[in-house]
């Protein structure tokens, strides 16, 4: 998991947990990084994003690759429309 400090760190423009066997992000990811406008979470095995994705306004792209047993998007991803996504 995402240790707790991590989630702290409100200033992070920049964010890469690749390869870390998560399965999944804290309820609260969206809201602890209002300012990130990049993050990788490839080589992973998250089934499902987290619903506070969408207060990541700032975010232009999200590296996804890997994750392949994504089972649940949030509902309303219109997050995901403005993003470029890579998989």
């Amino acid at each position: 998991s995402i240790p707790r400090g991590v989630l702290r760190l409100q200033h992070l423009t920049q964010l890469g947990v690749c390869d870390n066997q998560l399965s999944t992000l804290p309820y609260c990811f969206g809201s602890s990084f209002p300012v990130l406008k990049f993050l990788d979470v490839s080589a992973n095995v998250i089934v499902r994003l987290p619903t506070s994705m969408k207060r990541l306004v700032s975010l232009d792209q999200f590296v996804f690759r890997g994750n392949d047993v994504l089972t649940s998007i949030p509902g309303n991803s219109f997050f995901l429309v403005c993003l470029f996504v890579l998989f």
